[in-house]
């Protein structure tokens, strides 16, 4: 993602060390297979 249109303050908001920062939470299963399994409430 190169960041959210004519918005840099959106775009610093949720990127950090070049990776987007959405929130979801997930867990890989061991066939590699990813699931997404809710939203965190809060970013640490």
């Amino acid at each position: 993602m190169l960041g959210y249109y004519k918005n840099e303050q959106a775009t610093e908001a949720v990127m950090q060390s070049g990776c987007l920062l959405t929130g979801d939470l997930g867990v890989m299963h061991p066939n590699g297979y990813v699931e997404i399994r809710d939203r965190a409430t809060t970013r640490a």
